[in-house]
């Protein structure tokens, strides 16, 4: 799992910021691993999202299914938590897709349970 965690910000390297290649790449591990990975590259679309949330949940957008999509939104507001602000991953979620919003706040309350 901690290998996946940050694998996608390999694979985002080496295929030239494709998201919807790092989408597939992790569409076709194995399962037990998939949510995590798709978490990773939420957590890179917040990176390269420079904290505008409209950028981040638009590289979440070419997730393939509605699975990798929430993952990846839950995963750009956990990071943006520690990187922006609690507001800031708040608003993210309230902005992503209806399909993303349950799953992504409970993301982040758990990560602020955690600090």
């Amino acid at each position: 799992a901690q290998c996946y965690l940050m694998q996608t910000s390999h694979m985002l390297a080496i295929n030239g910021g494709d998201f919807k290649k790092a989408f597939m790449s992790c569409s076709e591990i194995e399962s037990e691993y998939r949510t995590i990975c798709f978490q990773s590259l939420g957590r890179d679309a917040s990176g390269w999202s420079n904290g505008v949330a409209d950028v981040a949940l638009a590289f979440c957008a070419d997730g393939p299914s509605s699975e990798a999509r929430s993952n990846c939104v839950s995963g750009a507001a956990v990071d943006y938590v520690q990187s922006v602000s609690r507001a800031a991953a708040l608003s993210l979620c309230r902005h992503a897709a209806e399909e993303a919003q349950t799953s992504c706040v409970q993301a982040v309350e758990e990560q602020l349970n955690m600090l």
